[in-house]
Order: C-alpha cells, then sequence, then structure tokens
C-alpha cells in the first residue's frame, strides 16, 4: 500500500498538469468581422451589397458579397487594423442596345475602420446613401 501511494501521487499531478496544459490550448486565435449592410433612409438590409476588406500596407485584401440578411462574416487568423468599404452598383435599363439591357449607372458607397483582435468578433454597420 505504501508503494502505491506515491505512485497514484504521481498519476494525479500529471493528470492535473496535462488538463491544466491542454486546456489553455483552447485560446481562441482567430478574429471574426460582420459587417451588415443597410439602406440609410429605410434602415433595411441590404443583400447583394459587395464588401471589400483591405490592411493598409498589409496582406488582407478580401471581397465579398452580403447575403439576404444584408450581413457578411469573415474570420481572420490574426489581429489587424483594417479598412471596409461598401458597395451596390446601381443599374438602369439601356435601350440602345438590342435588346435592352441592364448597364451600370454608379454605385452607393460607403466605408469604415475597424480593429480585430484575437478570439473577439467585431461587428459593423455601414449605411449606403
Amino acid at each position: 500500500m505504501k508503494k502505491k501511494l506515491p505512485i497514484l501521487s504521481a498519476m494525479l499531478f500529471f493528470s492535473i498538469l496535462s488538463v491544466t496544459f491542454f486546456a489553455s490550448c483552447d485560446k481562441d486565435t482567430h478574429s471574426y468581422l460582420d459587417v451588415k449592410v443597410v439602406d440609410a433612409f429605410t434602415e433595411k438590409a441590404i443583400s447583394g451589397a459587395e464588401i471589400w476588406i483591405h490592411q493598409t500596407g498589409g496582406s488582407i485584401d478580401i471581397h465579398g458579397v452580403t447575403g439576404s440578411n444584408g450581413v457578411y462574416s469573415h474570420r481572420f487568423n490574426a489581429p489587424a487594423n483594417i479598412e471596409i468599404e461598401a458597395k451596390l452598383a446601381l443599374y438602369h435599363l439601356d435601350s440602345a442596345y438590342t435588346p435592352p439591357m441592364m448597364v451600370i449607372d454608379g454605385y452607393r458607397t460607403q466605408s469604415t475602420s475597424a480593429r480585430l483582435v484575437d478570439g473577439e468578433t467585431v461587428t459593423r454597420v455601414i449605411k449606403l446613401p
């Protein structure tokens, strides 16, 4: 019995040590961004808006599109300072073509910035004029 006590103590010590070590490895080192695009006047979500995300002097250059709920989400591998631009094309029917076709007449744009932090979700709402 006396020989089993040190072995049991060592087993208990190493099991507590391993649980503590692996629990500390579970820290989320990703950063998350949610961009919601809404109409500035009606406050309604805009689906199909283009989202451009850039990091000045960095390696981030991302393009996405908002879903039916007006939101675009992205996961990043590291914290960063970023610039976010939302852009929605304005179309008109041009009858100079046969058959008539929709052509881009301009854009509604707006931008903002964000600081991404490990393990956190940053949310930005962009109101397009």
